[in-house]
């Protein structure tokens, strides 16, 4: 029986010591927080200026979305292992598309579909393949978040694609980004290729015994022309240490990626460093966009035309879930959203409850998974939850 798949392997190379034990306890009421100061850094983004539209935001408390019963009841054991994709359909019904966590017989090429609402995510279920994934060479395929282009309906899906590295007891892990294409009928999803890599080498890592993952990144369009990519890289220091990146960002041009999807293959991307988009995606070194903050761990990105910013959403350790946002002079400093002592929150995602659920306004909601021990994950008690954030300019 294979064992559900490390779901935060900072919490043993990414953050290390800087692990802390939050010291808010989950939030009981309605807060409001402050966004703070500005970290002044070229902004990856939009080509208009963006304006501080997120200063204070306002956070509601806990709501269960799929409880661990009806998970049960569905046969979605270890659902959802990556950060899902939500598509709002025509009768204004969402699909929730999410990788199966590894259990007892469980085809690490397939996710699973649930048909349901903002309010209760899974009424029904079904499974869907991954089609045209190099055999024999992952040994995890989790799929997740998606971008419906406005212009063509062809439905982008980021692939996580997951491999062991020899030689080492406590199987770390390496990772690279593909992008899929999506059946809007079918929602089977077919593989078009490996689009970022980390500038930590797989050799690099696997003679530190580092695991490199890369998450399963948003893919935002802010109407600019390109379709970005936020995530947390990783790189080597002066004496060859792997060393985490807070947050980096890779971008391709809309038109050229739906070509290309359309075609069965990508595009090439560009991590932004030093001013530029001029590193490649497979394997090129990226400027820090965050330095000095917490590690961002499958951060969910958006972007929100009503606040004219790219909103991220992302844990930094096991119990806290923080925010930041682009401003016109860079992107702000990570603010907490929630910290749930005790408890172990993962893949948050945006969602918008407009048209597009990839577009949301000043209020949005923030769905996520948690498990009710901080210690472990325990999938029998897993619950599915949503926070409403509302933004404040000021």
């Amino acid at each position: 029986m294979r064992n559900p798949r490390p779901v935060l392997p900072w919490a043993a190379h990414r953050l290390g010591s800087l692990m802390i034990v939050a010291c808010a306890a989950a939030l009981a009421i309605t807060a409001v927080v402050s966004a703070g100061g500005v970290v002044a850094q070229p902004q990856p983004g939009p080509g208009a200026p963006v304006n501080d539209s997120c200063r204070e935001v306002t956070v509601s408390p806990p709501t269960t979305v799929l409880s661990a019963q009806r998970r049960r009841q569905l046969g979605l054991t270890h659902w959802p292992d990556t950060q899902p994709g939500v598509l709002r359909l025509a009768d204004g019904s969402y699909r929730f598309l999410a990788s199966q966590g590894q259990g007892e017989g469980r085809n690490v090429q397939q996710q699973v579909i649930t048909l349901g609402s903002l309010d209760a995510t899974a009424h029904r279920a079904s499974t869907s393949t991954v089609a045209g994934v190099p055999t024999g060479h992952y040994q995890y395929v989790g799929v997740g978040q998606v971008y419906r282009d406005p212009a063509t309906g062809e439905v982008l899906q980021t692939i996580h694609l997951e491999r062991l590295l020899p030689g080492h007891r406590a199987h770390p892990y390496y990772t690279e980004i593909g992008l899929g294409r999506v059946d809007p009928t079918t929602y089977r999803t077919t593989f078009l290729g490996v689009v970022v890599q980390s500038a930590l080498s797989d050799t690099g890592a696997t003679r530190a015994g580092f695991t490199v993952d890369l998450g399963t990144p948003s893919l935002v369009a802010p109407g600019d022309g390109y379709l970005y990519m936020y995530f947390g890289d990783f790189s080597a220091d002066g004496a060859g240490r792997p060393r985490a990146t807070s947050l980096a960002a890779a971008r391709t041009p809309v038109t050229d990626a739906i070509t290309a999807a359309q075609a069965g293959t990508v595009t090439p991307w560009q991590k932004y460093v030093d001013g530029s988009w001029s590193s490649p995606g497979n394997g090129g070194a990226a400027t820090d966009l965050q330095p000095g903050q917490r590690a961002n761990w499958e951060p969910s990105a958006a972007y929100s035309p009503s606040g004219r910013t790219t909103l991220l959403v992302a844990p930094v350790s096991r119990e806290e879930i923080r925010l930041s946002h682009t401003t016109s002079s860079g992107w702000s400093r990570q603010v907490t959203l929630w910290s749930d002592r005790g408890k172990f929150d993962a893949y948050p995602v945006i969602v918008g409850d407009g048209l597009d659920p990839a577009q949301p306004g000043r209020t949005f909601y923030v769905y996520y998974l948690q498990w009710q021990d901080s210690r472990t994950r325990d999938w029998t008690t897993a619950v599915q939850l949503r926070r409403t954030v509302t933004c404040h300019s000021t």
